[in-house]
């Protein structure tokens, strides 16, 4: 099972279709026209990001190209939307992991009280609960309601509307 306190964000989506080839410190990724192009570096000191870019500026003989990661995932909560039931992920540290969603938990859509702005985005308050959600970017003025998914004794905001949806259940 995947201990999410082991993750360092952010983290990257890989295509699990795709070959990854350790050569040394070295991985690569094998292209679909047989060709290689570097995925993470362990020669160079820092997180992901920063050994990437020491690798593009090194003057290296017979460099490979770098293969291009997607959009960052900074948050839990964006990983749940981004995985489509078993994905591969590579975090900021090099470490590659699978993602499978397993376990159904209820959706259930709460009234919103009010939208908070903060330094880093939005404080989004729900009824019935006692502490705030984060929100990283401007709400929607029709927004009205949060579907927040229960886990057990924690609660994650998951969706927004702009009425009262039946409940469900995600899994994640």
């Amino acid at each position: 099972m995947l201990d999410l306190s082991k993750i360092q964000w952010p983290i990257y989506p890989l295509d699990p279709k795709l070959q990854i080839i350790t050569i040394e410190e070295d991985r690569f990724i094998e292209m679909p026209d047989e060709s290689y192009r570097l995925l993470d570096s362990s020669s160079y000191k820092g997180n992901l990001a920063q050994r990437r870019m020491q690798y593009e500026n090194s003057n290296l003989l017979f460099k490979r190209k770098l293969f291009k990661l997607k959009n960052a995932i900074f948050r839990f909560e964006a990983l749940i939307h981004e995985a489509e039931g078993h994905s591969r992920f590579i975090d900021s540290n090099g470490r590659i992991f699978n993602y499978k969603k397993s376990v159904y938990y209820p959706l259930i859509y709460h009234k919103i009280t009010k939208f908070v702005e903060t330094r880093h985005g939005y404080a989004v308050e729900v009824k019935g609960f006692h502490c705030r959600f984060f929100l990283p970017r401007e709400p929607q003025l029709d927004w009205h309601y949060a579907g927040i998914l229960h886990i057990g004794r924690g609660s994650l905001l998951y969706d927004f509307a702009d009425h009262k949806k039946k409940d469900s259940r995600r899994m994640i």
